[in-house]
């Protein structure tokens, strides 16, 4: 009857296809599990604390922990990808490409603009521009990240960072 009053009902092939599953995905998701728990009892051996503070396995161990983290939380947004499975991107090679293509600007300007100015740009881009966040989320994840990084390196680790050549930014002490 619907045929007959014009609607066009979906096709059964459409609706019956099963989601595909990302079994590539969740194969890649169990060896980095499978190589942080490596890396945690390889860490263990060396020796996590020492009476002078952090030992040579404190690093890796905080490393493979953050490995594990990342890893259920990407098993997780694939199961829910999975789910409601979006529709193919035509580019899929964009995203990739403007990454990569931001980080060699971000290496050409380090030694110019600083790490703190040229990482607060680099976030913001990859926060407003590709990640589509709004305003108030970019600037105040890119200023914590910007600030919050180069304290973490330059003040805590001891891994001097540069600092801007460019007088305005040179004023600030940026």
């Amino acid at each position: 009857m619907e045929m007959l009053a014009g609607n066009k009902a979906a096709p059964e092939a459409d609706r019956s296809k099963p989601a595909q599953r990302p079994v590539g995905a969740w194969v890649a998701q169990a060896v980095l599990i499978v190589l942080a728990a490596y890396v945690v009892i390889s860490a263990r051996g060396l020796g996590i604390w020492l009476p002078q503070g952090p030992g040579p396995g404190f690093f890796p161990l905080v490393l493979a922990v953050a490995l594990v983290l990342l890893s259920v939380a990407w098993f997780i947004q694939t199961r829910r990808a999975a789910a409601g499975s979006p529709a193919k991107d035509a580019y899929p090679w964009r995203r990739p490409a403007i990454t990569i293509a931001s980080l060699v600007v971000l290496a050409a300007v380090l030694n110019v603009l600083g790490f703190q100015a040229s990482m607060l740009l680099f976030l913001l881009f990859h926060l407003k521009v590709m990640g589509r966040r709004g305003w108030l989320t970019s600037v105040v994840i890119a200023v914590a990240g910007s600030i919050g990084a180069f304290y973490l390196f330059n003040d805590f680790l001891l891994v001097p960072l540069p600092y801007a050549t460019v007088p305005p930014l040179t004023w600030l002490g940026v």
